[in-house]
């Protein structure tokens, strides 16, 4: 995905302050170190790498909009429920990338699909 950080952030990397997120895709999974700055809201950092964040302040995990697009699309075409797209996505994503576990923790991170709210 395109990155456009560039466009709202000039800080120097001192300013950096560099956090997990789970970046949720629809052809994968995966946990980041991302550097987000005080000169705009993290929901504006994440969005420029193409997530959705979940929550307005210090988010730990994000959707891609590729992603939402497609649940819209299967909203509108197929009448598809979260909760069954939800398992489908959960599944599928599961033999492409690594199961998340909880901050600090080797437990398995099993709700982060459940926050997917269109």
């Amino acid at each position: 995905m395109d990155n456009f950080s560039t466009l709202v952030c000039k800080c120097s990397a001192d300013k950096f302050v560099v956090r997990e997120v789970d970046l949720v895709d629809i052809m994968g999974q995966k946990r980041v170190k991302y550097a987000f700055c005080p000169c705009a809201p993290d929901p504006v950092h994440l969005l420029t790498s193409g997530y959705l964040a979940s929550t307005p302040s210090l988010p730990q995990t994000a959707f891609s909009l590729r992603l939402l697009n497609f649940y819209d699309l299967m909203w509108n075409i197929c009448n598809s429920h979260k909760t069954p797209f939800t398992k489908v996505l959960r599944r599928w994503n599961e033999s492409r990338s690594a199961r998340l576990c909880t901050k600090n923790s080797s437990k398995v991170r099993s709700k982060v699909f459940l926050m997917v709210h269109v």
